[in-house]
């Protein structure tokens, strides 16, 4: 009996040390590990490269799966991981410029390069991030769930005209789509934002994703940033990858909806005519803005469309639009909703109230914009109120246009008066002023018109009443004509005189008074 539990003893130690021997971590994999350059610049890709005859084993894969990639993602962007040959190619973007000493690790399975790596200044184009420029604590946080949280980057190239395109990660590690994981594209046609390089100039492009949706207490949260590509004309492309985002998220606080939008909000209005008809079809319009926040999630108004009975609120129609700019994400909703009053007299609109959280202040956001009242009347009655108010519109333009024709006369009356003094013959210069100006002045009659000077008088008189003015300049010009030539001077000046008296005794506006 003895010696039969030694030898199952026996038979247990040994099926373990052979379980030992044969298990991934029992000896180092023969894998060469090294990086394919010694020194690189900003924007260019290093390969961390593995060789050797084990790279394509069981254990190796077993080895490789249970890979600890922090020591490399504290420096680098995994862009891809690709076979090479009989080995593995995996491609790093470095964070940072100076020196890179990845931690020594011989003995684990997969080793790690042990040569460092120099980053440094790429001379042609510097990137400088910032993270959340607006947050108090920027790149640390605190932030909170459904955030914007946005990387910017600020360019300086050496030359003008290449192109400079932001764009979400998409890396080797990462499990889900950009998309899935809240990257917010531009709904824009013309993509993601892109600039053209002003030498000496720089520029800003900015790109963010919305967090996750906390509820819980506040965890500790590690965000992969954007990628800044770089196209030349000498086809030299460069890839500048942003450093991650590692800080606090905090959920929302308890009193709020979880439906609250989270950023910035801001509402507007476009009146409806103040005179409605009843049973029509009008169109109330609202637009909803939005600062780092997205379009998706602007707050739907359906819900406030309530009040009056005599209100028909038929389905809205919502355009949702996005954009990113140097100030960060910038959404807009137009809502447009179509209704119909079944009632007469005046309706109160109802009050649209939109809220949101602002991550930065900490607070609830509140807008509104008061319900305006109007007026509704059988259809008839408005179109009968809009043809009066139309021909009374009309009136008061044509009396506008003829007071306006009238003060042009009078005044190139008063001109045409000072010009007479210089004129060589004085007698035929006011008498063609004067009957341009009889043209609008007097009715019915007709500038040019073969008509004495005492005609002239008879038809001002009737009009305007007996007028000493107009007879004295009318004897001056009976004078002026027919003086001897050592007297005319002084006579043709005593008709500019009489005339210019007479003139300023016309209305301003050239128009005639009518005699009662």
């Amino acid at each position: 009996m003895v010696k039969r539990e030694w030898r199952m003893l026996w038979l247990g130690s040994g099926l373990a040390l052979l379980s030992a021997l044969v298990s991934p971590s029992a000896w180092a994999l023969l894998v060469h590990s090294n990086f394919s350059e010694r020194e690189i610049l900003m924007g260019e890709a290093v390969e961390w490269r593995l060789t050797g005859p084990d790279v394509q084993s069981e254990a190796f894969n077993q080895a490789w799966s249970k890979l600890d990639w922090a020591p490399i993602r504290e420096h680098f962007y995994v862009a891809s991981i690709r076979q090479r040959g009989t080995g593995l190619a995996v491609r790093l973007l470095p964070y940072r410029t100076g020196e890179v000493i990845l931690p020594d690790q011989a003995a684990a399975a997969i080793p790690l390069p042990s040569q460092p790596l120099w980053v440094a200044e790429n001379p042609a184009m510097g990137v400088d991030w910032q993270i959340c420029p607006e947050c108090d604590g920027g790149a640390d946080g605190p932030w909170y769930a459904r955030q914007v949280l946005r990387w910017q980057a600020r360019i300086d190239a050496a030359e003008d005209g290449w192109t400079v395109q932001i764009h979400p990660p998409d890396g080797a590690l990462m499990d889900e789509t950009p998309k899935a994981l809240g990257w917010q594209w531009p709904s824009s046609p013309q993509g993601l934002p892109t600039v053209m390089t002003d030498a000496g100039q720089g520029g800003q492009l900015s790109l963010g994703r919305s967090l996750p949706n906390q509820t819980d207490s506040p965890r500790r949260m590690r965000f992969q940033g954007p990628l800044l590509m770089v196209r030349n004309e000498r086809a030299q492309n460069w890839t500048f990858a942003a450093p991650p985002a590692t800080g606090q998220v905090r959920p929302l606080p308890g009193f709020l909806p979880w439906s609250i939008p989270v950023g910035r909000i801001a509402l507007q209005t476009s009146g409806l005519p103040w005179l409605l008809s009843a049973g029509d079809q009008y169109h109330w319009q609202f637009t909803l803005t939005g600062h780092q926040l997205p379009a998706d999630a602007l707050p739907s108004l359906a819900q406030q469309m309530q009040g009056d009975e005599a209100i028909e609120w038929l389905s809205a129609q919502v355009d949702r639009q996005q954009t990113w700019d140097e100030n960060g994400l910038s959404s807009r909703a137009l809502i447009t909703q179509p209704l119909r009053i079944h009632a007469w007299g005046p309706v109160t609109l109802p009050t649209i109230r939109a809220q949101a959280f602002d991550p930065i202040t900490g607070r609830l956001q509140s807008t509104q914009q008061l319900g305006e009242t109007v007026w509704v009347l059988p259809g008839w009655l408005v179109w009968t109120l809009y043809g009066l108010s139309g021909l009374l519109s009309l009136a008061i333009l044509g009396w506008i246009g003829y007071v306006f024709v009238g003060l042009w006369a009078y005044l190139r009356l008063r001109w045409q008066l000072k010009r007479a003094v210089r004129a060589q013959r004085p007698d035929e210069t006011i008498w063609t002023a004067v009957q341009a100006w009889s043209k609008y002045g007097l009715r019915d009659w007709e500038e040019g018109q073969s008509a004495s000077p005492l005609q002239w008088l008879t038809a001002f008189e009737e009009k305007r009443g007996h007028s000493p003015e107009a007879r004295a300049w009318i004897s001056c010009l009976n004078q002026c004509r027919y003086a001897r030539s050592d007297q005319r001077s002084v006579a043709c000046e005593a008709l500019v005189k009489t005339c210019q008296a007479w003139s300023k005794t016309l209305p301003w506006m050239g128009v005639i008074r009518l005699r009662r």
